[in-house]
C-alpha cells in the first residue's frame, strides 16, 4: 500500500491541490490528516480511497499504482478461449457503436 500513499502525494502535487483543499474534498477537517496519509501513517478505508481517486480525477487502480491497460489485457488473456472470443467481439461492437455516436455528434 506504500504506492497508494506515494501516489496521493504525487497526484496532489501534480494537480496543484493544497493539503487543506484535499482534506475538504475527502471529508477530513484538517490538512494534518492528509500529511499523515501521505506519510503512510493511516490505513485508508476503500470509501476514502474512492474519494481520493475522485478528487484527482483518476481511477482507483491508477491511484493504487496499477496500469489499467495492462490489468485489462492480463485479465482477458487469462480467459478461456470461448470467453476471450466473446469479450473481444463485444469490444469490437462497443468500439463500432462508439464511433457511430461520435460521427453523429460531429454532424
Amino acid at each position: 500500500m506504500d504506492v497508494l500513499y506515494e501516489n496521493i502525494r504525487r497526484f496532489r502535487i501534480e494537480k496543484k491541490i493544497r493539503q487543506d483543499e484535499l482534506a475538504k474534498k475527502t471529508g477530513y477537517s484538517t490538512n494534518a490528516m492528509i500529511t499523515r496519509i501521505e506519510k503512510g501513517d493511516v490505513d485508508l478505508a476503500y470509501s476514502k480511497i474512492l474519494l481520493f481517486a475522485e478528487a484527482f480525477g483518476v481511477s482507483v487502480p491508477t491511484l493504487l499504482g496499477f496500469s489499467e491497460k495492462d490489468d485489462l489485457v492480463d485479465r482477458v488473456e487469462r480467459l478461456q478461449p470461448k470467453w476471450k472470443d466473446d469479450v473481444l467481439q463485444y469490444i469490437d461492437y462497443a468500439t463500432f457503436r462508439n464511433d457511430q455516436e461520435l460521427k453523429k455528434e460531429e454532424q
